[in-house]
């Protein structure tokens, strides 16, 4: 009994490994999905699948911050063992988030059900393929757009049910249960999502979300809607609202920033484009996935360093030498990415091709971005939050500025649109720097060694011997060697030579 209670204590303490590594292979299994599906799915359907999700992306935000209020107070009431507290919270946020969502989708269907009927529903696809009466006349388009979007309305209060019942598993403490549930959940819809789209084609795509949310709903349901009374506490909803709008208007900002490039293809160019752009978005993923998992870890460590001594400097010094670690890991996924992508796009999903070198673009861009993403969380360890939102507001009309300019002075090809995203996080990363840099006693030039001076000096030339060197694969031996050697550098100067903890 002992080595049981033993075995139990550590696989507890295991808990944020077991998590870290769930979301890794979810996101693998994502990945794979995607590209396999795109071998079957055609680029202007997925561009109408994309278009659609769009409608998804803004209903989550309909009710009005209440679910953000509850991700930060439940977890308190919890820790103070305010247990009828947490229960009216708990039975408030989702039986309003119930309800909200099901007005705004029966409002939404009605509208879409309206434009149908007077006609004005084509002239709003043809305005998304760029006034194109070519693409009308390709069997089924405009009963796409419309589905499409009636399914999104059912995939919105699923996925949100879904994921208030992931987030409660999580604030009970249950996290190694939520990592087993996410890699089953993953097992199971990744065969019938795909099985899916090979049959039915296009309709076949939102068997991924719709099996995926009711996957974890059934998961997740004892603590999420098990047991759940429909019933609203004013007092607390009114307070949850108050509070949680400003927390909803800073992911809001991250939202529309993510899908700016989105709009300024679907404003310039068409819906097919933005089924070619879904590589880059791919490429966009996979890539800052390493960098956003390898900060979290280390957001934990500075954290404690900063909780443990409350010295700046520091945890600033410490911070430096996880960002050296960052920039070399993040370094290697964009290496790897940037030579294996074209491949993999030519192979499994040919009628993607022309999007492979918008991918590589923005693969740049990210992996510049990325390896300064530690510095970001100084600000939340330091509660500077409103510094957060200028930052969050400065990359979004970065994005806008940079993806709408090169579209307009080069032309309307989605590689400008890449180009200026990719232009637009660069441009954030270095301004966030320069913010930190007054904020602290550190100059930019720290910050710029600590992050963008290693991944460039592996990028750089790895770009160049891709496009000089005849054969890529000599090309990528020789990047591999550069990164070698920048590893060995990075282990003898900030891990063999510091008796810190890294």
């Amino acid at each position: 009994m002992e080595f049981i209670d033993k075995l139990k204590s550590k696989i507890n303490n295991l808990d944020f490994i077991m998590v870290t590594g769930s979301t890794v292979f979810c996101a693998g299994m994502s990945f794979l999905y995607s590209v396999l599906a795109k071998r079957y799915i055609g680029t202007l359907d997925y561009g109408i699948y994309s278009t659609c999700l769009l409608l998804q992306t803004y209903l989550n935000y309909v009710q009005f911050g209440v679910y953000n209020a509850y991700n930060r107070d439940m977890p308190r009431l919890m820790g103070g063992q305010e247990i009828e507290e947490s229960r009216r919270l708990k039975e408030t946020t989702l039986t309003f988030m119930w309800l909200v969502y099901a007005g705004a989708g029966i409002l939404a269907a009605a509208v879409l059900f309206i434009m149908r009927a007077t006609g004005s529903f084509e002239q709003f696809v043809l305005a998304l393929n760029g006034h194109d009466a070519a693409i009308l006349a390709e069997a089924g388009v405009t009963d796409k757009y419309f589905i499409g979007f009636i399914l999104v309305l059912f995939v919105v209060i699923l996925e949100n049910t879904a994921s208030f019942s992931l987030s409660t598993s999580k604030i009970y403490g249950r996290f190694n249960y939520s990592a087993f549930a996410n890699v089953l959940k993953t097992l199971i819809a990744f065969p019938v999502a795909l099985i899916g789209a090979i049959h039915w084609g296009y309709y076949g795509l939102y068997l991924m979300p719709l099996s995926s949310a009711v996957l974890m709903i059934i998961l997740y349901y004892r603590d999420g809607v098990k047991g759940i009374r429909l019933k609203i506490d004013r007092a607390i909803l009114k307070n949850s609202i108050v509070t949680g709008i400003p927390l909803m208007i800073d992911s809001l900002i991250w939202t529309i920033m993510q899908s700016v490039d989105k709009f300024v293809i679907l404003i310039f160019m068409t819906t097919e484009d933005l089924g070619l752009y879904t590589v880059p978005l791919l490429g966009f993923t996979t890539m800052v996935l390493v960098p956003q998992t390898i900060s979290n870890v280390f957001y934990i460590k500075i954290s404690n360093e900063y909780g443990a001594h409350h010295d700046l400097s520091r945890m600033m010094r410490l911070c430096n030498k996880y960002t050296r670690i960052n920039s070399l890991c993040t370094s290697a996924v964009a290496v790897v990415c940037f030579y294996a992508l074209p491949i993999l796009v030519q192979l499994v999903m040919p009628m993607y091709v022309e999007g492979t070198f918008p991918a590589q673009v923005l693969l740049i861009g990210v992996a510049i971005y990325g390896s300064a993403m530690l510095y970001s969380n100084i600000f939340s360890v330091m509660k500077w939050n409103m510094d957060l939102v200028i930052n969050s507001v400065i990359l979004c009309v970065c994005n806008i500025i940079f993806s709408s300019g090169m579209v307009l002075i080069f032309g309307r090809e989605i590689q400008n649109v890449a180009l200026g995203t990719s232009i637009s996080y660069a441009a954030y990363s270095l301004l966030m720097l320069i913010k930190l840099s007054r904020r602290t006693d550190m100059k930019t030039k720290d910050f710029l060694t600590a992050s963008w001076i290693p991944i460039l000096m592996v990028i750089v030339p790895a770009v160049l011997l891709y496009y000089i060197l005849p054969n890529i694969y000599i090309a990528f031996a020789i990047t591999l060697v550069i990164l070698a050697a920048e590893a060995v550098y990075v282990y003898k100067t900030l891990i063999a030579g510091t008796n810190e903890d890294i």
